[in-house]
């Protein structure tokens, strides 16, 4: 039976020289690691009752100790130059738009068939037709992608005409709902196209004529905008309840007024 060998002075020896060896001071990161190594090596030959493995772990020590001592100016100077820089915030104008915006706007259009002529006591005429009105509307808007080139809107509004007419009000309203897709063209333009539909349209006389109920297509419509402003070009055709026809198509300028959340 083979007895385990009693401490290890050499070990024990070396690890002291190792801590006053004068080149090593001069490298404390690799005096360090020489340290622990000793150590991991004295700790395992208390494990070891084999003289061949307690000779092996001497061996792989002084054989570390020598790769360490040449490489050392190497390891010290890495060591010395590197520096912790933290990261740099993301400039704001780098960082992607918000996904989804709230959408005010406005528009005033010109067009279409006429409904309904008011006569005034001077001799005057006015028409009001079908596509003329300023629409108030408010929805939504949501970018596709990250880098927000794409994006659709869906807008839910009122349109609304009246005559010249002081002492009656004659007005024809309807309830515009738009759903588009936007293309930004670059920085400030952009093009836009989809479908709109117009609900509860009703062309009220102000008590002087016979009211007058109507229902319109779901039409395409299009835009071409700068910024917050576009041109928006609408064909509708809408019919009464004797079932005649009367175009709606209507031309105008509109404006779009992105709310977004601040980032």
């Amino acid at each position: 039976m083979v007895t385990p060998h009693d401490s290890s002075p050499p070990l024990v020896e070396s690890c002291r020289l190792l801590e006053s060896y004068t080149l090593l001071e001069s490298y404390p990161l690799l005096r360090d690691a020489c340290i622990a190594i000793t150590h991991l090596v004295i700790g395992c030959r208390f494990l070891s009752s084999h003289p061949k493995i307690y000779r092996m772990q001497k061996t792989i020590f002084f054989s570390l100790i020598s790769l360490l001592m040449c490489h050392a100016p190497d390891i010290q100077a890495q060591s010395d130059n590197f520096k912790y820089v933290p990261a740099k915030p993301e400039p704001r104008s780098n960082m992607p738009a918000p996904k989804s915006a709230f959408l005010l706007g406005g528009a005033l259009e010109l067009g279409g068939d006429a409904i309904a002529v008011v006569n005034f006591q001077d001799g005057s005429t006015q028409k009001v037709n079908a596509g003329q009105g300023g629409t108030f509307f408010a929805g939504g808007e949501w970018n596709l992608g990250k880098d927000a080139q794409w994006a659709i809107r869906a807008t839910l509004g009122i349109k609304y005409v009246t005559t010249k007419a002081t002492n009656v009000n004659i007005t024809l309203t309807r309830i515009p709902i738009r759903i588009t897709g936007l293309r930004q063209l670059g920085k400030k333009w952009w093009i836009a196209a989809g479908a709109v539909t117009h609900q509860a349209i009703k062309f009220n006389a102000g008590g002087i004529g016979q009211d007058q109920g109507f229902t319109g297509t779901i039409s395409p419509t299009f835009e071409l905008g700068y910024s917050a402003i576009s041109f928006v070009f609408t064909p509708m055709t809408y019919k009464d309840d004797a079932g005649a026809s009367y175009k709606a198509g209507s031309a105008g300028l509109a404006f779009n007024v992105p709310v977004r959340r601040k980032r």
